[in-house]
């Protein structure tokens, strides 16, 4: 069997699909990997062209299919990590915080990302509140600060206006 034309395609093992011209006794096409080669023989030409085509869609379909898994595998492993890093927190760091140094391994720790239940317990921590604002002396300076950005609202558009009027006079 003769096959001179050849059209690549790959997954894991780089599939080749050779394609050639007729033999005596029909087309034929074959399918190499690294470890083995099968040769196909199709009656005509239509037929060897429906049977790569087919072929390539089903290795499309499974190079899809392990890129998926890929992903599932990638989330399900984040989630494990971050289950995992809760707990370190939650048993062995947050009981400790007041001795606990920033060694290597809590800092890797650290950029890694706090889960959001440690973070709200952390920050306040880490950071301190040395100013000692209570949470309604917090609520107090919230309002002014809306009542400072909307003010500021109204003043540029006041001047916006005052722009418009005086370019209209000139």
């Amino acid at each position: 069997i003769t096959c001179d034309t050849i059209v690549h395609m790959g997954r894991h093992t780089s599939s080749i699909f050779s394609m050639g011209t007729p033999s005596s006794s029909g087309y034929c096409f074959s399918i190499t990997t690294p470890v083995r080669t099968v040769e196909f023989e199709a009656s005509t030409e239509k037929e060897r062209d429906f049977w790569i085509a087919h072929l390539e869609e089903s290795i499309q379909q499974i190079k899809f299919n392990d890129i998926e898994k890929k992903k599932e595998d990638l989330i399900h492993q984040r989630e494990s990590t971050k289950s995992h890093n809760l707990q370190i927190w939650e048993n062995s760091v947050l009981p400790k915080w007041d001795k606990i140094n920033l060694s290597p391994e809590m800092s890797h720790l650290w950029k890694q990302g706090l889960p959001p239940k440690i973070r709200e317990k952390l920050w306040p921590w880490r950071i301190g509140n040395g100013m000692y604002i209570t949470q309604d002396l917090f609520g107090i300076f919230q309002n002014r600060a809306k009542e400072f950005e909307a003010n500021e609202l109204i003043i540029e558009q006041q001047i916006s206006n005052e722009l418009k009027n005086n370019q209209n006079n000139n």
